[in-house]
């Protein structure tokens, strides 16, 4: 199964020590890269995240940015980030 996540369940379940768990649900779980960003530069409030101790997180830019561009004008604001 592909599972495409943005970056709070994989904040909340890195902060709770189990992101592992993500894999034996799913295998793997994709990214995009400014997923990546934010788990790596986050707001001061939040520890940063490495995702590279975990191998079955792959990072996939949108290959279609014509469709991205479509979704966006259909998101709320707040919601659009992950997709930049």
């Amino acid at each position: 199964m592909l599972v495409i996540s943005d970056t709070s369940p994989i904040r909340a379940l890195a902060w709770v020590r189990l992101l592992h768990v993500l894999e034996s649900l799913y295998g793997k779980v994709v990214i995009p890269p400014a997923v990546v960003r934010e788990l790596q530069c986050p707001d001061a409030s939040f520890d940063p995240v490495d995702i590279s101790q975990f191998p079955f997180i792959e990072v996939l830019a949108p290959a279609d940015r014509l469709a991205v561009d479509r979704l966006r004008r259909h998101l709320v604001p707040a919601r659009q980030k992950p997709w930049h």
